[in-house]
């Protein structure tokens, strides 16, 4: 009886046991189903994770676009500026040398004026005037002949301009 009542015993025993792992096996088929439902919150949180990440490194970004834009425009600038510069310096020189050569000529056109002075060029300058003068008296005198045939045309009398002419109107007026 011992042996039955240690079988009893030990039956007891698997019956606990079997209990035990039916339990153990709810168990675990309660964390498989949990674990198997945190792997949708396992993936969510991994792209929460990678969204916060990107957030923080646009926010970064943003945060640095002011400065990046400001240091892009003021080397934009500064080139620009340093073209101009350059420019200018080059138009100074240029305006430099233009002022030499004309200081040159200036000296030059003086040297060769009282070179022409030194030369008689007041003769020259009287004879000039003179040449002046004796021009406007020409023009002065073509139009009184042009005066004087057209009188003498209206009056019926010779227009030619000579003195043989101006005789033979002369003695018939």
């Amino acid at each position: 009886m011992l042996d039955n009542r240690s079988a009893f015993n030990r039956a007891a025993e698997v019956v606990n046991e079997f209990d035990d792992l039916t339990t153990i096996h709810s168990e675990l088929e309660t964390a498989r189903k949990q674990q198997q439902s945190l792997i949708p919150v396992a993936q969510t949180y991994q792209k929460f994770q990678a969204s916060e990440t990107s957030l923080d490194k646009h926010q970064t970004l943003l945060q640095l676009q002011p400065i990046w834009f400001a240091i892009a425009g003021h080397r934009g600038w500064r080139h620009i500026a340093d073209e101009i510069k350059q420019k200018i310096n080059a138009i100074q020189s240029e305006i430099t040398n233009q002022k030499q050569q004309a200081d040159a000529l200036q000296k030059k056109a003086d040297a060769l004026i009282d070179l022409y002075l030194e030369a008689g060029g007041a003769s020259i300058e009287q004879l000039r005037e003179q040449i002046g003068t004796q021009q406007l008296l020409a023009e002065e005198r073509h139009s009184n002949a042009k005066d004087y045939q057209r009188i003498t045309a209206s009056l019926g009398l010779n227009d030619t301009l000579r003195r043989d002419a101006l005789h033979q109107n002369q003695q018939q007026v």
